[in-house]
């Protein structure tokens, strides 16, 4: 999940699994979110594992780091749209805040010596692939662009423009689908369709240059990476099963994009993974739907974007034992504001709380990460929302 501003294609391992644990919750944990580190406590309880079941309970912790170059995508799509310079962006803070949520990650599953190699393998490969990309990237951005940019007058020119709607493009697509399915010809295509003046000044020949180079390296990796990950991991499965009482059927018959299966006593929800899950599973706490288990397993990773006003509000929830939740850690967003998100947070949340977004423009900007018990969820969920005008951001299924 490399973000399309890229003009040095580099490599980006997918799919991320290893050991998890629940956590005890910290109780100044809040004061720890206005720093810039990862914020961790952990103990040891280790589930068993689903039998017969290949996408294992650690994935939820462990695609952490992938969806991080999601989100990192996302935010740069924000920036650049926002008619910020792509010089700005702080390229070196994000491959440092990277390893940090990567150690948090590692931290919860009991440290390095839990890790099997395989896992060790592709977060190594996709912690070094991330940190050489965006080092290139920052390194080449904040030299030669930052000085086609002033050579411009800071103006943008139709490729900026272009480019900028592209990477905001991506950081949306990332959401259900992978980084190598991306229309990279597409991207090419539109990029020598469309000319104006400014497309002749020198800024406006030093886009469409460098990012040609960019676009068709991409577009010839992703082929690689698509047959390289299908060939090691066999293609990812694009639905998840979750487990319910029958006796919910009727409050689900008008939740969209499910399937639903009777098995005695038991409901079998078939749902599509990725960002559609989080919504599908937002209708289930809406309908105060308890959830046995997703996917076989009976616990399941969260996060929330939120203020740090807000924060005090989830670590009610938190602490409050009838929810099963366990604080994992936070950060804040590098790019910083509620304001840069609200647009962002409508767009693929329509539940979002837009009054919450508006309140929010000008506060720091925070992601905490939660393990939440599967029966719990749904009353977690709705609480949350009810109580601190939070809609989850992410559910990260096996």
């Amino acid at each position: 999940m490399i973000t399309t501003r890229t003009a040095i294609c580099c490599t980006l391992a997918l799919i991320g699994t290893s050991i998890a644990h629940a956590h005890t919750v910290s109780p100044d944990w809040i004061e720890r979110l206005t720093g810039e580190r990862i914020v961790s406590r952990t103990h040891s309880i280790k589930p068993p594992p689903a039998e017969g079941d290949p996408r294992d309970f650690e994935r939820t912790f462990f695609t952490i780091p992938e969806w991080y170059i999601v989100y990192s995508a996302q935010e740069y799509g924000i920036f650049v749209t926002g008619k910020a310079r792509p010089s700005s962006y702080p390229y070196f803070a994000s491959v440092e805040q990277y390893k940090q949520v990567e150690d948090a990650a590692v931290t919860a599953a009991g440290g390095w010596d839990e890790v099997d190699a395989t896992t060790r393998t592709v977060l190594t490969t996709i912690r070094l692939s991330y940190a050489f990309e965006t080092r290139v990237i920052g390194f080449y951005e904040q030299t030669i662009g930052r000085a086609f940019e002033a050579l411009n007058g800071g103006i943008e020119t139709r490729e900026d423009e272009y480019i900028a709607s592209v990477a905001a493009s991506y950081g949306t697509f990332l959401n259900h689908t992978p980084w190598f399915a991306f229309p990279y010809g597409g991207a090419l295509h539109g990029l020598w369709s469309d000319f104006s003046l400014s497309s002749f000044t020198l800024r406006g020949i030093e886009r469409r240059v460098i990012f040609t180079l960019g676009y068709t390296m991409k577009y010839l990796y992703a082929a690689a990476i698509k047959h390289a990950s299908e060939s090691a991991y066999g293609g990812a499965g694009l639905s998840t099963t979750i487990m319910t009482d029958a006796s919910y059927g009727h409050a689900l018959r008008i939740v969209p994009r499910i399937t639903i299966q009777t098995d005695g006593d038991t409901l079998l929800i078939h749902a599509p993974r990725y960002r559609a899950l989080r919504d599908i599973l937002f209708e289930f706490a809406v309908r105060d739907v308890p959830i046995q288990s997703i996917q076989n397993h009976t616990r399941i990773l969260v996060t929330y974007l939120h203020t740090l006003d807000a924060a005090h509000c989830l670590q009610t929830l938190i602490v409050d034992t009838k929810y099963g939740a366990h604080f994992q850690f936070a950060h804040p967003l590098l790019i910083g504001t509620m304001e840069k998100y609200a647009s962002f947070r409508t767009q693929i949340s329509p539940q979002s709380d837009a009054a919450y977004a508006r309140a929010s423009i000008g506060a720091r900007t925070i992601r905490s990460a939660v393990l939440v018990d599967t029966l719990s969820l749904s009353r977690f969920m709705k609480s949350a929302h009810e109580n601190c005008h939070l809609y989850p951001e992410h559910i990260y299924d096996y």
